[in-house]
């Protein structure tokens, strides 16, 4: 019986890494200098590959993203069983389609069908 098909490392708050301020959420005043990030302080998991993209591979280079939606049509049609396995489906075509890319596109959420996603530039998403 499998219980689940993903890893969770869990970490104590100190070894932790700040994403927030990484991604530059934290606000600097005028003329006092940014603070240090902290990074990974703990080995990354050994791993074949990395299946999918993470937080790390966002793009966010000189605070510019290109923001793509993608939208399921006339699935409301489909009975209940086909339509999840299609949206099913669909997703590990998304979800292999963004490791393509390189720099690979970001998934930032799914929610029945519809995904928003992030690319480093606007060529990138309509190409997607």
């Amino acid at each position: 019986k499998v219980l689940s098909k993903r890893i969770v490392q869990l970490v104590p708050n100190s070894l932790s890494y700040d994403f927030f301020a990484a991604r530059g959420g934290q606000e600097v005043k005028e003329g006092e200098a940014p603070q240090k990030v902290c990074g990974r302080v703990f080995p990354p998991l050994l791993s074949h590959g990395q299946l999918s993209t993470s937080f790390l591979n966002a793009p966010y280079i000189g605070n510019k993203v290109a923001m793509v939606f993608v939208y399921t049509d006339k699935m409301e049609a489909i009975e209940d069983r086909e339509r999840k396995k299609n949206f099913k489906i669909l997703a590990k075509y998304v979800r292999s389609h963004l490791m393509r890319l390189s720099p690979p596109g970001y998934e930032c959420q799914e929610d029945k069908g519809s995904w928003m996603l992030a690319f480093d530039r606007i060529d990138n998403g309509i190409n997607f």
